[in-house]
């Protein structure tokens, strides 16, 4: 082997090698296609044509692809390992107070209780809801503030308190008699009464007023 011809395939290597190294650069700009060239023999140059343009007289055309054939897709990865829990968040502000609930509906009539007798009067002597109570037995000069019953049986103890839907005076000091001879002397009360209620204002004076009486 000469030394011209040994000389002449390095010059044709390191052509090559620049030019795929160019080759490779136009690659990444461009789409993947097929390059073209013109190869002189004699020199071992090289340059870049089109794919339509002829080479000169003493150089071989030339072509090769930019990119080859796509690869298979990997396989896909093992899942990642959860995460740490997050911490608790602050507290949140207290909310505003809600709406007021709708009044209740009325609740059932409760069971009659123990009592010997009991009574719901009005200020104006109307004898209302009852248990044991005869009747109301005025006399003939009844006084503001006095109201006579008539309860049959052995009576022991008296209790009356003051009635809010009853009218009158509100509040009522109120007091039992459970004999009421004065009562009956002066005409207050008719005779065969066994209970006298005596309702006051907070000054000690007789006044009318609504109360509720329990007799045992």
């Amino acid at each position: 082997m000469s030394t011209l011809t040994t000389r002449r395939g390095l010059a044709v290597l390191v052509t090559l090698g620049a030019l795929l190294v160019a080759t490779l650069a136009l690659a990444s700009q461009a789409q993947a296609g097929t390059l073209y060239a013109c190869y002189k023999k004699k020199s071992g140059a090289v340059r870049i044509v089109s794919r339509s343009a002829k080479c000169k007289k003493g150089e071989t055309k030339v072509s090769w692809g930019t990119a080859g054939k796509n690869g298979t897709n990997g396989a896909n990865g093992t899942n990642g390992a959860n995460g740490t829990n997050g911490k608790d968040g602050a507290a949140g502000k207290e909310g505003s107070a809600g709406k007021e609930g709708k009044e209740g509906k009325e609740g059932v009539a409760g069971l009659n209780g123990t009592a010997l007798a009991y009574a719901e009067v009005s200020s104006t002597g109307i004898l209302g809801n009852s248990k044991g109570v005869s009747k109301m037995s005025p006399g003939g000069s009844p006084g503001t503030g006095t109201y006579c019953l008539t309860i049959p049986g052995t009576l022991h103890i008296g209790v009356a308190t003051s009635n809010s839907l009853g009218g009158g005076t509100v509040p009522s000091v109120d007091a039992v008699d459970m004999a009421p001879f004065i009562e009956i002397i002066f005409g207050e009360c008719a005779e065969g009464t066994t209970v006298a209620v005596h309702t006051d204002n907070v000054k000690a004076e007789p006044v009318a007023a609504g109360f509720f009486l329990e007799v045992n």
